[in-house]
């Protein structure tokens, strides 16, 4: 184990992995802990329809932990059981991701998901101090507005650091690219 805690990136999807429950996926939270020096994480839960806002309090805890981290990938894409809170959970853990360069976070579809996991977002992504590129996809979440985008939109663009935003709620990706101040509309099907 001590030569597994050395790795510097994991890439894990959940393809197949059909008898998790919600306590495996707590304690694949509380087992990730053991790799403080990751560089790269990224994570598929796409195939998974188990998690739920419970199942996601240890991997949130994790998270937290990775102060040298700097790059993470989080696909939910078909996990329909978390809600605005389980968003909140996974931002709350960025005060902790203090090298993160890179964040990219797909929700996929989600009926539950508001405008309010938006403002979580926005507001945690404040703690991301060293952030150049975030990437938020949430394919079909039909309770999120285009005010809920503006609104993240808004807060993201206050990231000193950040270079490139792409935003994607379904109807259409935006692009901005920071550097040159533009921004532009890019429709992505």
């Amino acid at each position: 184990m001590k030569s597994l805690q050395k790795l510097h990136t994991i890439d894990f999807n959940f393809f197949g992995c059909k008898k998790l429950t919600k306590e495996d996926l707590n304690t694949f939270g509380e087992d990730l802990k053991e790799f403080s020096r990751l560089k790269s994480l990224s994570l598929d839960f796409s195939s998974l329809n188990i998690i739920t806002n419970e199942a996601l309090k240890g991997l949130g805890a994790a998270l937290g932990g990775f102060s040298s981290l700097q790059s993470l990938t989080l696909r939910f894409q078909a996990n329909v059981l978390f809600t605005d809170e389980a968003v909140n959970i996974i931002g709350q853990s960025f005060h902790g991701l203090t090298s993160l360069e890179f964040l990219d976070i797909n929700i996929g579809k989600n009926p539950k998901i508001t405008d309010q996991a938006l403002k979580y977002l926005g507001k945690n992504a404040q703690r991301l101090k060293n952030a150049e590129r975030i990437k938020f996809i949430f394919g079909e979440c039909p309770r999120i507005t285009e005010e809920g985008e503006k609104d993240l939109k808004q807060s993201l663009r206050k990231l000193s650091s950040l270079k490139f935003i792409y935003l994607d709620f379904g109807r259409g990706a935006i692009q901005i690219q920071l550097a040159g101040k533009k921004d532009s509309r890019c429709n992505i099907f």
